[in-house]
């Protein structure tokens, strides 16, 4: 996108200088296609290369990178074989080990320190040695003589040696400590790998709708926050008042709260951004990703639940009062073990089984016989099967079971809050949909803080033809 970057890329090239083109998209410009399949031309003892329409000398010190942000790239298959890709992206072990070092920052930064500490002792425990090592061999190959009539070498292989032994006592030392340091530090580990786990799901949204982006920059700062917010610490400035304990909790209470706390927190900012129909879907992809995380979600039942599979040419006993559809999504659940019975109970239990399925709102009612003692999740397949219609307002049941009723609920649009969360390096930008005016509000909280148009310091520009100047100034 910079503006004759192309002038660039020649001069470099003539001048083997290393480039580095940013943020590249699925599609690689064609002028560069030449630069990257490194397509050199000799005309007596230059080497040329063609780039646009133009034959640039090419100077072998020339080396090209070129970055994508995007998660996923998909190029051609001639640049995967020109090229090396080096893939930086974060894996989810990755994330959780840097946030366990932000969280134990923030909740001990006392060890935190001492782990740093630690590791450069170590470090300089390393190089010390090496040194040694060095000045040693040094000295043994410079010695003029018989080398056991070399008094200052022989001290210095005795100095040395102490030395030696000095550090390597000091290294036991350390290494001790750090095991216990990590042990404390591995208490604090369920926050960190709850904060990876939302930041994957958060980072896949983007899959719902492209305007669903969200930087690691952001999701920290989201994340410090919640912990700010959690109840049980030393300070409860910034915890709302009616959540305040006004104790000091223990470390396993304490991190109980702040999985909760960093987990809602994270999940409210995002859902202001929002769209309505989306918010539920996001919220049942966390509380499967926590179930999955815990080894609480069967990959068969999953997939089930997902795909809504049909096994047909099996004759419905019940034509009455269950459709063709459905019996043959009842043929195919039996697949999986815990419901093999399913089709014999709901033929020999027939009359309870009607009244369920005509009820206005079955998620509220409890299944039929010893259905209802499944686990939540399993009775999701009965409503995929026999009552689809009513399965996102089961799913919702659902949500409110395992992760809480607050994660179902529609969070009003808040300016106020926004607002906190911005900065004169981030603004806020505001969707609209037809018939709706955030001016009012806009004003009005101008107002509280000190910001109207009779005191010059609030206006209000609409964007668009011949608007540049009065944004300007």
């Amino acid at each position: 996108s910079q503006h004759k970057y192309i002038d660039t890329v020649e001069q470099c090239i003539e001048n083997g200088i290393p480039l580095m083109i940013e943020n590249l998209q699925d599609d690689i410009d064609a002028v560069l296609d030449p630069v990257v399949a490194r397509q050199t031309m000799r005309r007596g003892r230059t080497v040329l290369m063609k780039l646009g329409d133009k034959e640039v000398e090419y100077d072998p010190n020339f080396k090209l990178y070129l970055q994508t942000k995007l998660g996923n790239p998909h190029y051609k298959p001639e640049i995967n074989a020109q090229t090396t890709l080096v893939n930086f992206c974060v894996t989810e072990k990755g994330l959780e080990d840097q946030l366990l070092a932000l969280v134990v920052g923030k909740e001990r930064p006392d060890l935190q320190e001492q782990a740093a500490s630690l590791v450069r002792q170590l470090g300089e425990f390393t190089i010390q040695l090496k040194e040694l090592e060095d000045n040693l061999l040094f000295r043994l190959a410079n010695s003029q003589g018989d080398i056991l009539e070399d008094i200052e070498l022989i001290e210095n292989l005795e100095e040395t040696k102490r030395t030696s032994i000095d550090i390597t006592e000091k290294v036991k030392i350390a290494k001790e400590t750090e095991i216990n340091i990590n042990q404390a530090r591995e208490l604090y580990r369920p926050v960190a790998s709850r904060g990876s786990l939302v930041y994957f799901n958060i980072d896949n949204l983007s899959v719902l709708d492209r305007v669903y982006q969200y930087s690691m920059a952001n999701y920290v700062y989201i994340l410090k926050k919640g912990m700010d917010m959690t109840p049980g610490g030393p300070s409860e400035e910034k915890v709302p008042v009616e959540k305040r304990l006004n104790k000091v909790v223990d470390v396993k209470e304490r991190v109980h709260h702040l999985i909760e706390t960093t987990t809602f927190t994270s999940f409210s900012y995002i859902a202001n951004g929002l769209f309505e129909r989306d918010k539920i879907i996001v919220a049942t992809q966390l509380t499967m990703a926590i179930l999955k995380q815990k080894g609480e979600l069967n990959a068969q039942e999953f997939g089930y639940l997902l795909a809504g599979p049909k096994r047909q040419g099996v004759d419905n006993p019940l034509p009455e009062w269950i459709s063709d559809v459905c019996w043959s999504s009842i043929q195919a659940l039996k697949e999986i073990e815990a419901y093999a019975s399913l089709p014999d109970d709901i033929v020999g239990s027939a009359k309870r089984w009607k009244e369920w399925m005509e009820l206005e709102r079955p998620e509220a009612e409890p299944m039929p016989g010893d259905w209802k003692k499944m686990p939540y999740f399993q009775q999701l397949l009965l409503f995929r099967a026999l009552r689809p219609d009513r399965l996102t307002n089961a799913v919702t049941e659902f949500v409110k079971n395992v992760i809480g009723a607050p994660y179902t609920k529609s969070i009003p649009f808040d300016l106020n809050k926004s607002f906190e969360d911005s900065a004169p390096g981030t603004p806020i930008f505001i969707f609209l949909s037809p018939g709706v005016d955030v001016a009012a509000a806009v004003e009005k909280l101008g107002a509280q803080m000190g910001y109207t148009s009779e005191l010059g310091r609030y206006a209000s520009v609409s964007l668009g033809q011949g608007q540049e100047p009065i944004a300007m100034n």
